[in-house]
């Protein structure tokens, strides 16, 4: 338990920093700066469409609970009608002198009512609502773990495929440049065809994987776009990790 919650402190610490750091964003392209672990987690947790849709089915359950509750509330109607009438009104028309005397009524009710027993249906329906608030709380806690669990895992995707597609672009130049110098020497007599050969099996198989790296590459970049929301452009090296605890007590 003590491990969970150290790990929870990291991941926050982290979000903490990347939001002290966001604004930074905003600086000229000239003052453009790497991407860090914490700009990652802060931009998944505000802006991933999974955990979006998590907090509003949240909001929709407490709603639900006010609803329940409002069930215990009066009812309360009013009602107002009004008429107006006269004698003679025709006569009025054809006789302006006419004394005009109309009789007017207005009718005012309020009508409220109030549930006194319903048979534990309405506390039953407050606790139901209250379980689902629980139950979305619980499973947003869930998703927001996830979520961040996949910013840091494709963060480190992009970076680790990074490093592969430099190596296997260093060993293209290198048996490129080997397979020069094989077939120099296979000029001068010093070295047969099949030195040649396989020289070029070399730098073929160091080209096919050059281009498996770029395609994980560019799968870890779509990954990091679809939880993060950003590109992975310049990214930066990730913190070090906590220290374990010394002792089994300490854990």
């Amino acid at each position: 338990m003590r491990n969970h919650a150290i790990c929870v402190r990291g991941v926050l610490g982290l979000m903490a920093a990347g939001i002290g750091a966001a604004a930074l964003w905003a600086l000229p392209a000239g003052s453009a700066r790497a991407q860090t672990l914490a700009d990652a987690l802060v931009a998944a947790y505000q802006t991933n469409p999974t955990l979006q849709i998590g907090r509003a089915q949240l909001k929709q359950a407490d709603e639900r609970v006010a609803q329940a509750r409002s069930e215990l509330l009066p009812d309360v109607t009013a009602t107002v009608t009004g008429t107006v009438s006269s004698d003679g009104a025709a006569e009025t028309f054809r006789n302006a002198d006419r004394d005009f005397r109309p009789d007017a009524s207005v009718d005012a009710r309020i009508t409220g009512t109030v549930t006194l027993w319903s048979g534990g249906r309405n506390p039953a329906n407050i606790a139901s609502a209250i379980a689902s608030v629980m139950a979305a709380r619980a499973r947003l806690t869930s998703i927001e773990q996830d979520v961040l669990l996949g910013a840091v895992t494709a963060f480190m995707d992009v970076r680790r495929d990074l490093q592969f597609v430099t190596l296997a672009r260093n060993n293209v130049r290198v048996n490129g440049e080997l397979l020069r110098a094989t077939r120099d020497r296979f000029e001068v007599g010093e070295v047969t065809r099949t030195d040649v050969s396989q020289a070029e099996a070399a730098l073929a198989a160091a080209r096919a994987n050059l281009a498996q790296n770029t395609g994980a590459l560019a799968q870890s970049r779509a990954r990091f776009l679809s939880v993060v929301g950003l590109e992975a452009k310049d990214l930066a090296p990730p913190p070090p990790a906590p220290d374990l605890p010394g002792t089994l007590a300490e854990a």
